[in-house]
């Protein structure tokens, strides 16, 4: 997925958390988030990256689910 899939993700999460998006920075959260992901540094967020990245970092997966 690339920056902009990333972010409709992102911001979907903080929709059903209902978290006030203005209190968050999205463009920043993504960039980190890409930089933390992407392993092969090509710009995009794999499936395989993304799910690795999630389970390597609690912070991120704590962010990406709603059920916590």
């Amino acid at each position: 997925m690339d920056s902009n899939e990333l972010k409709i993700v992102l911001t979907g999460m903080l929709d059903m958390l209902g978290a006030d998006k203005k209190s968050h920075n999205v463009p920043a959260l993504v960039s980190q988030i890409t930089k933390d992901l992407d392993s092969s540094h090509d710009g995009k967020v794999s499936k395989d990256e993304f799910v690795k990245g999630l389970m390597a970092n609690p912070s991120l997966r704590a962010l990406m689910n709603p059920f916590n």
